[in-house]
């Protein structure tokens, strides 16, 4: 089926031949053709789309660049609805952010809802503490950061899929 069949109808025609001669028979006429839904998209299409686009372009990962436009804008593609979360944490040499959530600091969020599978632009907001710790960090007066970046991606109906992303901004 190709987009343009559907609401079409279709009706069979089948011709015997013989030595006698041929003959034609019709069928009747069909319901009208609709659309397939798409296939849901598996979890693991949407982990690998999440870990290509949770973190800032190289344009954008640049310390300076982030702190000017108070976060990054991405581009997000869904491939379905549902919402995604997008939060960009500093977590300390040692603890993992799913076990030790308390000591990692968030220093950017963002959250955008799709209706249907679509692109949209997805602002991941530089909080406070993200903002002076780049400050910081640009002035040469702490390590280099590492950033986490955790999405979460919610599928209208079923189960969250989340995923991680370490990058470092760039002085």
């Amino acid at each position: 089926m190709i987009a343009a069949d559907v609401g079409s109808h279709v009706r069979v025609v089948t011709t015997a031949t013989n030595t006698a001669g041929s003959a034609s028979a019709a069928s009747a006429s069909s319901a009208a053709i609709a659309a397939i839904a798409p296939a849901a998209p598996t979890p693991a299409q949407i982990k690998t789309l999440l870990l290509k686009e949770i973190t800032p372009t190289v344009k954008a990962a640049t310390i300076a660049a982030l702190l000017k436009a108070g976060g990054d804008t991405i581009s997000f593609k869904s491939l379905s609805a549902g919402s995604v979360v997008v939060d960009w944490y500093y977590v300390p040499a040692g603890p993992h952010i799913a076990k030790v959530k308390s000591k990692a600091q968030l220093l950017a969020s963002g959250r955008l809802t799709f209706s249907a599978a679509d692109t949209g632009k997805l602002k991941i907001k530089l909080t406070a503490a993200g903002k002076k710790l780049l400050k910081s960090e640009r002035s040469g007066h702490a390590k280099l950061l590492k950033f986490t970046a955790k999405a979460t991606f919610k599928p209208t109906g079923r189960t969250a899929i989340v995923t991680t992303e370490s990058f470092t901004p760039r002085r």
